[in-house]
């Protein structure tokens, strides 16, 4: 129970950092990635043997580097002031703070603060050197779906109905301002141009789909993949058949 364990990762983790870490084709990503979420860690994903001694090497050396830990990020706006992700991830050697902010009121400059090691730390920057970019405001809305299905848990159904209510409609409203899908908007593409002369008539046929990333085609329509030697049984029965016929065959053309 996926509600239940984040819960739990909540109620423990306390100042303990969480790190995740999913190895093979199918790994539980949506849990691993929210469960690094709430314990300021990261998620790290291996899809093959191979991989592993790098990753994991990458991972060791990120532990034993933090920059900067639990930060904020503060602005001078008298407006609205919705921060994203919330509480800010630490920082790791070599890795940059990513964050998006939504307000009324542009700040003039932004207020970092944290600890390096033990020993407190604060900078001021700018903010009249930024350039307005259209994909931040997606980035932005992407993560407060995210913050808000994260709240939007099954315990509302029965116990906050009208919360449940409340959550739903602030995502339908992110996701509509910001034309995303989530779990209550989709996306309906409408051709506008068709490609079919009108005079043709419909033909339907099946399309080529390709499998899943990290699923092969020969693990599934192949031979089973089992631990027997098959293949060499199969072998050493097609050679001991055809010997077995070739000493039959001259007794069977004598009179």
């Amino acid at each position: 129970n996926e509600e239940e364990l984040f819960a739990t990762l909540h109620r423990l983790l306390g100042q303990t950092r969480f790190f995740t870490v999913g190895i093979g084709s199918a790994p539980n990503g949506h849990f691993m990635r929210k469960a690094a979420q709430h314990g300021r860690g990261t998620f790290t994903y291996i899809g093959t043997a191979q991989e592993v001694q790098d990753k994991m090497h990458r991972l060791f050396i990120k532990l034993e580097q933090p920059a900067f830990l639990n930060l904020a990020l503060e602005g001078s706006t008298d407006g609205t002031w919705d921060l994203l992700p919330a509480p800010l991830p630490d920082v790791y050697a070599g890795e940059p703070l990513m964050a998006a902010f939504r307000t009324t009121t542009p700040p003039a400059h932004l207020t970092i603060s944290g600890a390096q090691g033990t020993v407190p730390w604060k900078t001021v920057l700018p903010f009249t050197t930024g350039l307005p970019r259209p994909g931040i405001a997606v980035h932005w809305a992407r993560q407060k779906i995210s913050q808000l299905m994260d709240q939007h848990t099954p315990s509302f159904q029965s116990d906050q109905p009208a919360r449940q209510a409340e959550l739903r409609q602030a995502v339908i409203d992110v996701a509509l301002r910001h034309h995303l899908v989530s779990k209550y908007t989709s996306l309906v593409a409408v051709e506008t141009i068709p490609a079919r002369p009108e005079h043709l008539p419909l033909q339907s046929h099946t399309m080529k789909t390709n499998l899943p990333h990290g699923m092969q085609y020969e693990a599934i329509f192949g031979w089973p993949q089992t631990a027997s030697p098959a293949a060499l049984y199969l072998l050493l029965g097609t050679v001991m058949f055809w010997m077995g016929w070739l000493l039959m065959r001259p007794q069977a053309a004598r009179p």
